[in-house]
C-alpha cells in the first residue's frame, strides 16, 4: 500500500512517498478504499512539528478522506461494503486505505461526490462552527480574514447564505473576482480604521492579528480558528486588557472539542445547504500523491481560493 511519510520534520521535501504493509482490520473496523484526501494548513503545522503529539517515524499526513467502504471487521454488517464515506481522522489520510470505525464515519448523500465532500468537509464544519458563534444574534458586520483561503471562502458562503454583510480581507487582489462570484462586494483595504465590526473571524492569527482587533465595535466578537498566518504576539492577551473599556470577546473554534455526532449533523446541514446551491465546493487545485511536495509548497504559497485536494 503506498502512503505518504516524512523522514523528519521540516519543510516539503521530507514527504515521501513510501510501500508499507496491508491493513487489516480489527473486529469492529473497517478499511476504507480512498479516493481522496484533503490538504490543509494543519497539515503542515504537523509537518513542521509545530502541532502537539506528532511522532515523526510514525507520521502519514492527511485528517479528512473520501472514499468507499472494502472490507469489514467480523462484527460488522457487510451490507456497509460499497458504501460511500467522509471521516475526519487524526492523521493517516494520504494513504491508499483507511482504518475506521463505523461510528466516526459520515455516510454522503448522492448528490455530493468525494471530491466535493473534501472541498466543503473540515473548512466548512469550522466555518459553521464559527458562526454558530454568532449568527442568531444581531451581527450587522462581519469581517473576515484570510478569506480567499478554505475555512475564510467557506465562512464567506456561509454567512452570505445567513445574510449577514460581510467584508473580506485578501492577500492576493487578483483574486477579488472569484470571491465577488460567491456573493461579496466588500474588501478590506490594509490600515482602513474607518469601520467597525460586530465580529471577526480570523483563521490566520500572525504577528497582524492585533491590529484587526482594533476594528471591533463595542461588545464585538473575536472569533480565532485558525494560525495559517502562524502564532499571535506571545503579549497579544495583555492588548485585549487594553481595550478592556469596549468589552471585546475572544473565542476560540476548534472541531477538536466537537463529538462525532455534533460533526455529522453539522455535516448533513452543510450537504443539504450545498443541495440547495446556497453553498457551492471550491476546489483550488488537485494534486496526486506522486505531487505530494509541489501540493505542500503550493499550500504554503498562499495565493489561492478555496480547497486543495488529494486525489490517491
Amino acid at each position: 500500500m503506498n502512503v505518504i511519510k516524512v523522514s523528519g520534520f521540516g519543510p516539503a521535501e521530507v514527504l515521501q512517498k513510501v510501500k508499507v504493509s496491508p491493513i487489516i482490520p480489527r473486529e469492529n473496523e473497517v478499511i476504507i478504499k480512498n479516493s481522496v484526501a484533503g490538504a490543509g494548513y494543519v497539515d503542515i503545522m504537523m509537518r513542521r512539528g509545530v502541532y502537539p503529539h506528532i511522532n515523526p517515524e510514525a507520521f502519514i499526513p492527511g485528517i479528512e478522506i473520501a472514499g468507499v467502504i472494502k472490507t469489514v471487521g467480523k462484527s460488522i454488517d457487510s451490507k456497509y461494503v460499497g458504501m460511500r464515506v467522509y471521516a475526519i481522522i487524526p492523521q493517516g489520510g494520504y494513504a491508499e486505505e483507511i482504518l475506521s470505525t463505523i461510528e466516526n464515519l459520515i455516510f454522503l448523500p448522492e448528490w455530493i461526490s468525494d471530491e466535493e465532500s473534501i472541498a466543503l468537509g473540515v473548512n466548512s464544519l469550522v466555518a459553521y462552527f464559527s458562526l454558530a458563534l454568532i449568527k442568531y444574534k444581531e451581527i450587522k458586520k462581519l469581517l473576515v480574514r484570510g478569506a480567499n483561503g478554505g475555512v475564510g471562502s467557506m465562512v464567506l458562503q456561509l454567512a452570505v447564505s445567513y445574510g449577514i454583510d460581510t467584508t473580506a480581507v485578501i492577500n492576493k487582489q487578483y483574486l477579488k473576482p472569484a470571491i465577488s462570484e460567491i456573493g461579496i462586494d466588500k474588501f478590506y483595504t490594509d490600515g482602513d480604521l474607518s469601520n467597525n465590526y460586530d465580529a471577526i473571524i480570523d483563521p490566520v492569527a500572525g504577528e497582524k492579528m492585533d491590529n484587526f482587533v482594533d476594528l471591533l465595535a463595542n461588545d464585538g466578537d473575536y472569533i480565532l480558528n485558525g494560525a495559517s498566518g502562524g502564532f499571535p504576539n506571545e503579549c497579544f492577551g495583555m492588548s485585549w486588557l487594553t481595550r478592556f473599556t469596549k468589552s471585546p470577546r475572544l473565542y476560540f473554534e476548534s472541531l477538536s472539542s466537537k463529538d462525532i455526532n455534533s460533526i455529522r449533523e453539522a455535516m448533513n446541514e452543510i450537504f443539504l445547504l450545498s443541495k440547495e446551491s446556497r453553498i457551492k465546493p471550491i476546489i483550488a487545485k488537485r494534486f496526486n500523491l506522486d505531487e505530494i511536495i509541489k501540493a505542500h509548497n503550493f499550500l504554503e504559497s498562499g495565493g489561492f481560493f478555496g480547497k486543495v485536494l488529494i486525489i490517491i
